[in-house]
Formats: C-alpha cells, sequence, structure tokens
C-alpha cells in the first residue's frame, strides 16, 4: 500500500515503543511518502519533538536518518504543479496543501495512492484518494 504521510503521523515516529512507529518500519506493509519541506518542519520543531518524545537531540537526528529509510523524501519541485488543484479542495485549511498536492501527483501518473493523515478534514475530501488515521491502518493489518 501506497501512502502519503502527514508531518504529525511522523511527529509521531520519534517515541519509543508507539504503534505508529511500528506501522512506519514496516516495509511490508507500507510505501511511504513524505514532501521534503516535512523533514525541514521536523528539524525545525526538534526541541518540541525531543521534549514529548524523551530523548536527546542526538537521538533526534539520529531517529531522523532512521525515519528516511521508511519514508521516501520527495521534492516538491516534481509535483508543484498540483498545488493549485490541493489548495482549491483544502480551501480554507491551505498548510496540507503539500499532502494533497502530492497524493494527485502519484494519482495523474496511475498509482494506487492514499493519505495518512488523523487530520478529520482530509476525509472531507471525495477526489479518489483514500484517507487513513493510524487506527484505521492499525485495524486494517490487524495490529490492534
Amino acid at each position: 500500500m501506497r501512502l502519503v504521510v502527514d508531518m504529525n503521523v511522523l511527529f509521531s515516529f520519534f517515541k519509543s515503543g508507539t504503534k505508529t512507529r511500528e506501522l512506519i518500519s514496516s516495509f511490508e506493509l507500507l510505501k511511504l511518502y513524505t514532501p521534503s519541506l516535512c523533514i525541514k518542519e521536523l528539524i525545525k520543531h526538534r526541541e518540541e519533538i525531543c521534549s514529548k518524545s524523551k530523548i536527546s537531540e542526538s537521538q533526534f537526528f539520529s531517529l531522523l536518518e532512521d525515519l528516511k529509510l521508511f519514508v521516501k523524501v520527495v521534492d516538491e519541485v516534481k509535483f508543484k504543479d498540483f498545488a493549485p488543484k490541493a489548495a482549491k479542495l483544502l480551501f480554507p485549511h491551505l498548510k496540507d496543501t503539500p499532502y494533497l498536492a502530492l497524493a494527485l501527483w502519484f494519482k495523474e501518473y496511475g498509482f494506487d495512492i492514499g493519505i495518512w493523515s488523523n487530520e478529520r478534514r482530509f476525509k472531507s475530501i471525495k477526489h479518489g484518494i483514500k484517507v487513513y488515521s493510524t487506527t484505521e491502518l492499525l485495524k486494517k493489518f490487524e495490529l490492534i
């Protein structure tokens, strides 16, 4: 299953022992993608992530490298042409535009793609892209 993963899901990767980390680390179950700006945002918010996850900054950067093994980072240049359509579909919640734009780009090239997000507003998007919450994925793969 191919999924575009949003920032909040990736944020959860840094806390040890979570089902989110287990899912992200599941090569055999998921092929995961995220816009490169998401990695920049994780770095920008590393102090908060370290505090909430109870890890050091060096552990943060080590885990970030691990995360990049499981989640392919896609440069926004590749899918920038899909941003206007994504913004229109998400209006007024424009901060999530890159995730939907990336999913639309994959769809345009014939890939079956979904979005992994716990944001309820994604559920209202009816554009042939299925949105899964963490709980839905855990149930789908019988991890809970």
